[in-house]
């Protein structure tokens, strides 16, 4: 008997719980922090964290990137690397550029990749992350 009891009163309680519709949950203050804080990196199209970004001036402008390699593209030729038409790596996701640098040519169709890395998994298995498309 006493176990049916504790039985209702989970159920009781449980229920009340889900009654409280009017109540909405505020968005957390450190989430919002977060989502004010991301960029995007002008050269390799990744959204990222400005607080740990590699800040780049050019023409009285700050840009952020992700990484050494982009800053160096973006320095070593700032009007090349911010126009680059943008594409999406098939095994990552990410925004890339299209460059000769990490690029794979299956069926007649060229595909480009953010690094080595998502280059080697596709070459490896390519109908494994065309299937997703």
């Amino acid at each position: 008997m006493i176990s049916f009891l504790t039985f209702l009163s989970v159920l009781l309680i449980v229920f009340a719980g889900c009654a409280r519709k009017d109540e909405t949950p505020e968005p957390a203050a450190e989430t919002e922090k977060v989502m004010a804080e991301m960029v995007i990196d002008p050269v390799c199209g990744m959204e990222i964290k400005k607080d740990g970004a590699i800040a780049v001036e050019h023409n009285g402008t700050t840009y952020y990137v992700c990484s050494n390699e982009c800053k160096e593209q973006l320095l070593k030729d700032p009007d090349k690397s911010m126009k680059t038409e943008k594409v999406i790596d098939p095994v990552c996701g990410m925004n890339v550029s299209k460059s000769d640098e990490h690029m794979h040519t299956h069926h007649d169709e060229t595909y480009y990749f953010c690094s080595p890395g998502c280059k080697e998994q596709f070459e490896k298995e390519p109908e494994k992350f065309l299937k997703t498309k």
